[in-house]
């Protein structure tokens, strides 16, 4: 029987990041996945490494600008290209003579800017000389930020379970927790499909089977019900490899919500998605309805690059299933009811995983709580 310090249940990019981190401090840690790691919802991701569309809540933007920098510190010591940082900032924009939406941007922008935030206001000229390749059919105007970027998830979900491994660490795929044993009401190991691992610290990743594994945990069924965690399906399209992709540095998009987002794939193509396409989709139980979002996306992005050839070109569509915890914000901490377990369950994970890895990895290491993780702990919802 194996012993560990810490066990990290669900291998995503929240899950695999946590384990990195925690191997980092050296402890010895076993990161468990019911299938192959990266292959739910990270899989699935637009994956935007940003803070500025995170300005509702001031705390919850410092985490997602701290997310931003830990990638950049990352990159700066082992490339963008090996850990799949790409793209040279995020641009946000409407039509002018919108009021409600170009007041929205500008909010945005004068919030960001109070906040310190690398951000820019540009208007139609600005915006057309960066990026010629873009329709501007309207008046528009725009935010700009140039330290964002978008992120190759498989690539760095690779290059994190190597070092991983390298740490000393233990990747257990194909390995579905089927219960949590306790003594005295303290973790004590937890049972995998293969056999058990003995641990007194487990740390629960696993997005949206957070809370059946939560449930495990506590010995409270009913959690598995009744945790705060919503799903969120998502749409998103890509396409083979064109040649309008090439010249774009930058991710678009549209300050309407139920607009187009769009930004270069690390294979060549584009990456697509739309929020009122995402509802018309849900789940994706119908193939029809999943060809015509797809070819309503690639149509919708023609509309902003011109020099988009149809001709030859095949998109793909996907669905992902997107934890999204009831107030919207991160739910990072332990659980009141069984000590020795924290959970780790966000939307805007791409952005979050490092930062988040580290500040629970500190706690868990230390006992002491960051100040950082005091608005997102669990017993804000009598966790």
């Amino acid at each position: 029987m194996e012993r560990v310090d810490v066990v990290v249940a669900g291998c995503g990019v929240v899950g695999l990041a946590c384990a990195w981190q925690l191997a980092r401090r050296g402890l010895k840690v076993a990161a468990v996945d019911r299938g192959r790691f990266g292959q739910g919802t990270s899989a699935t991701s637009f994956a935007w490494a940003n803070a500025s569309t995170k300005t509702a809540f001031e705390p919850y933007h410092r985490l997602n600008a701290a997310g931003l920098a830990a990638y950049h510190a990352l990159a700066a010591e082992h490339g963008a290209a090996a850990i799949g940082l790409h793209g040279r900032g995020s641009l946000q924009w409407a039509p002018a003579e919108n009021d409600l939406l170009a007041g929205q941007l500008q909010d945005t922008y004068e919030t960001l800017r109070g906040w310190n935030y690398p951000v820019e206001w540009l208007d139609r000229v600005a915006i057309a000389a960066r990026w010629p390749a873009l329709l501007l059919v309207e008046d528009m105007v725009g935010v700009f930020c140039g330290t964002e970027r978008w992120v190759d998830v498989p690539r760095l979900l690779v290059w994190l379970a190597a070092d991983f491994r390298r740490l000393g660490g233990t990747l257990f795929e194909n390995r579905p927790i089927v219960a949590v044993r306790r003594d005295g009401g303290r973790i004590a190991a937890i049972e995998t499909a293969a056999g058990e691992i003995e641990t007194g610290r487990l740390l629960i990743a696993a997005g949206i089977d957070t809370p059946k594994l939560a449930a495990l945990a506590t010995g409270d069924a009913a959690l598995a019900e009744e945790f705060p965690l919503q799903v969120s399906p998502g749409f998103l399209v890509e396409t083979t490899p064109v040649a309008a992709a090439k010249p774009l540095d930058v991710l678009l998009w549209a300050a309407d919500e139920d607009g187009l987002h769009l930004q270069p794939s690390p294979r060549g193509g584009l990456l697509l998605g739309a929020g009122d396409i995402d509802d018309w989709v849900g789940e994706g139980d119908h193939p029809a309805v999943i060809e015509k979002a797809t070819a309503a996306l690639v149509e919708r992005a023609r509309g902003w690059l011109p020099a988009l050839e149809t001709t030859g070109l095949h998109a793909s569509g996907k669905v992902g299933r997107r934890p999204m915890p009831a107030d919207g914000y991160s739910i990072l901490g332990p659980l009141a009811e069984a000590p020795g377990v924290w959970v780790a369950v966000t939307h805007s994970g791409v952005t979050l995983a490092l930062e988040i890895g580290r500040l629970l990895a500190e706690e868990i290491e230390t006992g002491n709580m960051p100040a950082a993780l005091a608005p997102f702990r669990p017993d804000r919802f009598a966790l």
